[in-house]
């Protein structure tokens, strides 16, 4: 079946058996099927900065926000994605605007605590 789920199992396990190339097709794939949400896109970064592959997650986060627009939780990833290329201007624009759409008080109480260090020229992660 093919879904994002199943997608990204298989380009995981093709990552892992050394074919990045195939594996880098097959997500790419994977994010542009109709089925694939917002959430989907933004783990799926979120995977890619936890991999250090900082270039591709802003890629893929860029990539959510031209799919979906300004929803929850494309900024917050936005951010994430400056922070980690050292865009702290950037990161800030956005982190700003998450904050606004935050959907809960955990997520409001980590991006105030993000726009706060921002704010201050200091990164943040967690």
């Amino acid at each position: 079946q093919a879904n994002f789920n199943t997608r990204s199992v298989k380009a995981q396990i093709l990552a892992k058996m050394g074919q990045e190339a195939e594996a880098k097709k097959i997500m790419d794939t994977a994010l542009k099927l109709p089925g694939t949400t917002v959430l989907e896109i933004h783990q799926y970064g979120r995977t890619l900065l936890t991999l250090k592959k900082n270039d591709e997650a802003v890629r893929v986060f860029k990539y959510n926000a031209e799919r979906n627009g300004d929803v929850w939780p494309v900024h917050v990833g936005l951010a994430r994605a400056y922070i980690a290329t050292g865009d702290l201007k950037q990161a800030l624009e956005h982190a700003q605007k998450a904050l606004a759409q935050a959907p809960d008080a955990l997520n409001k109480t980590n991006l105030e605590a993000m726009v706060k260090a921002l704010s201050q020229g200091q990164t943040y992660n967690q």
